[in-house]
């Protein structure tokens, strides 16, 4: 179009046909005055005066620089993320079983107590079972459990081997406070040996062996099953007794002896598997989401650098 003495072309740069956006527009000026562009192409009869709208060309803006650390980086990343999602997968199947076990447990705790007059070789499905046992307490053999607490108050759990008809079985006979929680006067605790335990079949804990520094150690602060029942001259069950009757009188000391206060069933809950899988979805969103983040970030710097250098 005209323009006085000089003419002027409007036109814009494409970047393909398949992808018609305009990534630079640009005017033309053609004057009769001298050239002004940064270089000096052949001076044609109307010199062109170049007004560009100043954009960066697409390809600038969307490049992408794909690395041999990028790549690497990305596949150690979807690594680590996969893990942390199995890991938190793992968790919430594990707490389902527990709560399964708890159901079952529930169950079993709620039926009635059995007469037990030996405690069958095979205890599979007895523990967690209510019982009721009558044998005879050998107090000579008795132990303490240490490092326990009840409502606050340190204290030790007090176990005495029972014989029964058939064999014998540990029972803890409850808690017994202790300044220390480690010792007690065990000839205070002492009662006629003939009795009848109402409580709940147990399994021992699985701990690592300690094996025991005396003939016949008296003190204990891990329940270890294997080296406990090694110190007994006569067979101990596998399963033990935990007394779960109505509790006993005042364990103040005040009457000259300390009743153990029996212990009641185990809390049945969901334990923390369900918080230890949002943590685990936690840490593979954070590695996921920032390494997207870095990406975009390199991206754009590239882009800048690019478009600095031309």
């Amino acid at each position: 179009m005209g323009m006085g003495k000089g003419m002027a072309i409007l036109g814009a740069d494409w970047i393909a046909a398949s992808e018609p956006t305009v990534s630079r527009c640009w005017i033309v000026l053609l004057t009769p005055g001298r050239w002004n562009s940064r270089t000096d192409p052949p001076s044609p009869a109307w010199p062109l005066h170049v007004v560009s709208s100043g954009r960066k060309p697409l390809e600038q803006e969307r490049s992408v620089e794909i690395t041999k650390s990028g790549i690497a980086g990305t596949v150690v990343v979807l690594i680590v993320v996969v893990v942390c999602v199995r890991l938190g997968l793992w968790q919430l199947d594990r707490r389902d079983q527990r709560l399964e076990r708890n159901t079952a447990v529930a169950e079993r705790m709620a039926e009635e107590p059995m007469a037990l007059a030996a405690i069958p070789a095979d205890t599979v499905g007895i523990t967690h079972r209510r019982v009721t046992v009558r044998g005879r307490y050998d107090h000579d053999r008795s132990f303490v459990l240490g490092a326990r607490s009840h409502r606050g108050v340190p204290g030790v759990y007090v176990f005495t081997p029972m014989r029964l008809h058939d064999g014998a079985i540990l029972v803890n006979r409850g808690f017994v406070p202790s300044p220390d929680a480690a010792t007690v006067e065990m000839e205070a605790l002492s009662r006629p040996p003939e009795a009848s335990v109402t409580g709940m079949l147990l399994a021992f804990p699985d701990v690592p062996i300690t094996p025991a520094t005396e003939p016949f150690q008296t003190r204990w602060f891990r329940l270890d099953g294997q080296s406990i029942r090694a110190q007994y001259p006569y067979d101990l069950a596998t399963l033990y007794l935990l007394d779960t009757g109505p509790e006993g009188a005042s364990n103040d000391g005040s009457t000259g002896s300390v009743d153990p206060l029996p212990l009641g069933p185990p809390e049945l809950d969901a334990g923390s598997h369900l918080s230890y899988a949002v943590q685990w979805f936690s840490f593979a969103t954070i590695f996921l989401v920032g390494w997207l983040a870095l990406l975009l970030r390199r991206s754009g710097k590239t882009a800048t650098s690019s478009g600095t250098g031309r």
